[in-house]
């Protein structure tokens, strides 16, 4: 099917569909007229099958007619028989009486066998007879950028515009390579002045913005892409784009207003941008909104493990855990190597208390991606939190230390190991460091916990107090205060 859109699309775009009328000329043999007009008579009846035939055994009586191996080979293309117009089209030539049409027949067939070299031959004899063609020019410019010949694609891209000075068909093919080399301001410059030669084209527009916005400079991307919605309100490019600028800004209200209309107007193809959508509304905690589209994006694409892993991200946001796994292990099936799936699925069973489950997880998250840090310091902190595996715990903390030296977290995990061993100066030393690159109230109450042991009450009380005042609500810290006696009934 490819092939045959691509034979069809070439012909329109140089030099229009074959025509089925096959012009009639003086056949000498008369064995072969014969056949020819049994032929012409078949093709009046739209038997091609037949009327080939019967061509075919004329020519055979006839070979060195012209029109016949023309007519045949008009009746191929009809029937897109990629063997029989070769095979016509080489004895055309052979007879030494080619024209436009048999060479470029000619150069489809090679190109559809994926033979760009000979393709470019035969355009190439094509030009000889028409060198003025400037869309043979631009396929022979597509062929050599094709072959990696740039120079001599440029070269004919060139020619072209001395015989049109004002195609911007050729301006925009020289404009996308230069683009495609990232040679933005050479591409610009060119989409300027096709845009010079016609400013309604909204199209020419929204090339320039995405220019600009391949260029870092949003400001005027966005004045461009804004530029095109005036013209057209529905463009699909320049919303999705200003999506992008906004989003890039974190912007994140003004990209979704840009995607939901895009969703009302393609509502029910583009599963990608419901995906887009759902992103955005967990960033701004509509988590319920985030549910709904990508509920609605996975009844159109079932099987893409990147809806169901935010979808698990929605239902977890939610509260909703068993909700969430089930998403995540569905993400999972459908991307086994998910180890992002597979981290968050750990965390959901974490917090369900099914820890065998949880601990299967992470160990799954390692064992794909074995400098997935937090992994590490997550399946290492939660044996540390429950006292088992304390050992193992300590290496998995130090694999994830090693991967993020800094990290504040991680410090206080190695500390809260330290704890759980009985180390308390050690354990002491590590949460005074975390606690200087991260200001969390649970390290505030570890620190707390450590003085304590260390028979330090003042400083323990200090600390529960300090967590207590960024975590208001834990009534675990209340308690712990209330025992000793600093905090009112």
């Amino acid at each position: 099917m490819q092939k045959n859109v691509l034979f069809t699309i070439t012909l329109i775009l140089t030099f229009g569909v074959v025509s089925n009328v096959l012009t009639a000329e003086r056949i000498v043999e008369q064995g072969s007229l014969t056949h020819y007009i049994a032929g012409r008579l078949y093709l009046n009846e739209g038997n091609i099958k037949k009327a080939i035939e019967e061509f075919e055994k004329a020519v055979s009586l006839d070979e060195s007619s012209i029109s016949l191996h023309k007519d045949l080979l008009s009746l191929y293309t009809l029937e897109e028989d990629y063997e029989g117009i070769e095979r016509e089209a080489k004895k055309i030539i052979e007879l030494g009486t080619p024209d436009l049409d048999t060479y470029l027949k000619l150069s489809n067939i090679y190109m559809i066998k994926g033979n760009i070299s000979q393709a470019q031959l035969y355009i190439q004899k094509a030009l000889e007879l028409d060198s003025n063609n400037i869309e043979l020019r631009l396929l022979l410019s597509r062929l050599y950028l094709q072959t990696g010949l740039d120079k001599k694609a440029i070269k004919e891209l060139r020619r072209a515009l001395k015989i049109e000075p004002k195609s911007i068909l050729v301006y925009l093919t020289l404009a996308s390579y230069f683009e495609s080399k990232e040679r933005y301001n050479k591409a610009l410059k060119i989409y300027k002045k096709a845009h010079g030669l016609d400013k309604e084209d909204i199209q020419i527009l929204g090339k320039i913005g995405d220019i600009y916005l391949k260029m870092g400079n949003n400001k005027k991307a966005l004045a461009y892409f804004e530029e095109v919605l005036d013209r057209d309100p529905d463009d699909l490019g320049a919303l999705y784009s200003l999506a992008l600028i906004y989003e890039d800004q974190c912007n994140w209200e003004q990209a979704v207003y840009y995607l939901e209309k895009i969703n009302s107007i393609q509502e029910a193809d583009l599963w990608e941008i419901k995906l887009y959508l759902g992103f955005l509304y967990l960033q701004l905690k509509r988590c319920e909104d985030a549910r709904r589209i990508l509920s609605e994006a996975i009844e159109i694409k079932p099987d893409e493990s990147n809806l169901w892993y935010f979808l698990g991200i929605a239902e977890a946001s939610l509260d909703n855990y068993e909700e969430a796994i089930e998403s995540y292990r569905m993400a999972i099936k459908y991307n086994p190597q998910n180890y992002d799936a597979y981290f968050n699925l750990g965390v959901c069973y974490d917090r369900l208390r099914k820890y065998e489950e949880s601990y299967m997880a992470f160990k799954k998250v390692i064992e794909i991606n074995p400098k997935h840090a937090s992994a590490h310091n997550y399946l290492g902190y939660s044996w540390a939190d429950r006292g088992i595996n304390l050992d193992e715990a300590y290496g998995l903390i130090q694999k994830a230390l090693i991967l993020e030296p800094n990290n504040g977290a991680y410090i206080d995990s190695l500390g809260w190991v330290y704890y759980r061993q009985g180390r308390y100066k050690l354990a002491l030393q590590q949460l005074k460091r975390a606690i200087k690159l991260a200001k969390d109230p649970v390290i505030f109450e570890h620190l707390g916990d450590t003085y304590l042991r260390l028979d330090k009450k003042q400083q323990a009380i200090e600390y529960y107090k300090k967590a207590l005042d960024i975590d208001s609500s834990n009534e675990k810290l209340r308690g712990k205060l209330k025992a000793l006696n600093s905090l009112p009934e």
